[in-house]
């Protein structure tokens, strides 16, 4: 099967199962990493998550995914991940799983003197994001044109 039509497929059939385990599918991707075909499905929650997670959504699609049997009878990996802590922010769903969370944006042009902020990501449209500043506490409404590079902000 074609890599694509593989990963909609599998993509079409565990989304509702992940959903009903309190999860939502982030993205499913098909390909040869170290010289084995392996799919993985990533997986997002609110708060925090942990290998437990991962675990948990894999055995409840795996059999459902061997039935696929989305490598033509030869051998894959199943992995579960979650997004981790630099997924980055390029998709509105990526700014609304973050909407409300820290975030570190890097930018091509400064705004008040500044190439990089970290802050709260208040909203989002399809054309700027609006993130209030960790260091200054002002709100800035920037464009998504502008954008070089969202993250979670991790703070150690």
């Amino acid at each position: 099967m074609e890599k694509n039509v593989v990963e909609n497929q599998i993509t079409e059939i565990i989304s509702p199962m992940i959903a009903g385990l309190g999860y939502e599918l982030v993205k499913v991707g098909f390909a040869k990493q170290f010289g084995e075909m392996n799919l993985t499905v990533t997986i997002f929650k609110k708060g925090d998550m942990c290998h437990a997670d991962c675990e948990r959504v894999h055995r409840a699609i795996e059999d459902v995914v061997d039935g696929l049997n989305p490598n033509g009878d030869r051998p894959y990996n199943l992995c579960v991940s979650s997004m981790g802590l630099d997924w980055p922010l390029v998709t509105d769903d990526d700014f609304r799983r973050r909407t409300g969370e820290d975030i570190e944006v890097s930018l091509y042009a400064a705004v008040d003197g500044n190439k990089k902020i970290a802050g709260t990501l208040m909203g989002y449209d399809a054309d700027a994001i609006e993130i209030c500043s960790l260091k200054t506490q002002k709100n800035y409404k920037i464009e998504r044109k502008n954008l070089a590079k969202a993250i979670p902000y991790v703070r150690f």
